[in-house]
């Protein structure tokens, strides 16, 4: 039988916490949130408004998960961008989801 090292262990106890964490955190925003608040907001917005946003945002992560690219590159580590753009995206999104407590 393969024993798992402790390093693995613990950080997949510390993924699953941080996604708990994320879970509750989104919970408490959307409690907070009424239903007819929200398609009052979601009515008074425009379509152009709406395909500005998400462009906006994907430019944003695209921005970001190069930031960290040319960081790996500085550093000589050879990684490739699809595992970049994931740990970016995935980091970035937690982080920007605690910023909420």
């Amino acid at each position: 039988m393969r024993r798992r090292p402790i390093g693995q262990i613990l950080a997949a106890i510390f993924s699953l916490l941080i996604a708990a964490i994320s879970l509750y955190i989104l919970g408490r925003a959307v409690s907070a949130v009424s239903l007819s608040a929200l398609r009052e907001a979601i009515a008074a917005t425009s379509a152009d408004q709406i395909a500005a946003a998400a462009l906006f945002t994907v430019v944003s992560y695209l921005a970001l998960t190069g930031y960290d690219g040319l960081a790996l590159r500085q550093l000589a580590a050879r990684v490739p961008y699809k595992t970049t753009a994931l740990a970016s995206f995935t980091s970035y999104a937690i982080s920007f989801t605690l910023a909420f407590l």
